[in-house]
């Protein structure tokens, strides 16, 4: 976070880069890379691991490195990144039961299915958003008011599309 505000900093050279600097060397950062680097460390190390001991490269393996190294999420001080976090593993295990599914032929493949599963799990966030807030880091908000409030100059030319459409789908 702190390097996406250095270089936006950098191209609006009005704005000061000395507090997106010290912002860089943050509790906060410090402990969002500390999980970082010990999830990826952990989970490489426990791979490699238990491809030595068992003498093969198969789901297991994955499934015990990502138990592991799941406990760095205890670096992590920040609840709301915690649960952000929480919400994308679940539309992830969501995609991952689908394809283990469709591996094991208890599932008929459904073209575009990804297509189909994209609206129940936007609609999961899109609930997580409205009433379960916390859940959000602060500033993912304006992402989400991005796509629902339009502006006014947008809200004009929506209006003159739906005009010449006639007034019926605009009253």
């Amino acid at each position: 976070k702190a390097v996406i505000n250095i270089l936006l900093g950098l191209m609006n050279p009005r704005k000061k880069l000395v507090n997106n600097i010290v912002d860089l060397f943050s509790a906060d950062c410090m402990s969002f890379c500390t999980f970082l680097g010990a999830f990826s460390g952990i989970f490489k190390f426990m791979m490699c691991t238990l491809r030595r001991f068992r003498g093969k490269d198969d789901e297991l393996n994955s499934i015990i490195s990502g138990a592991l190294a799941a406990i760095s999420l205890l670096f992590d001080n920040s609840k709301s990144r915690k649960k952000f976090i929480l919400l994308y593993l679940f539309c992830r295990s969501l995609e991952m039961l689908v394809n283990v599914l469709d591996k094991k032929k208890w599932l008929k493949k459904i073209k575009y299915f990804e297509c189909y599963m994209f609206g129940p799990v936007l609609s999961y966030l899109f609930y997580a958003y409205m009433y379960e807030t916390e859940c959000f880091p602060e500033g993912i908000d304006k992402a989400f008011l991005s796509t629902s409030k339009p502006t006014n100059r947008e809200y004009s030319m929506f209006e003159d599309i739906f005009q010449r459409q006639g007034k019926i789908y605009f009253p």
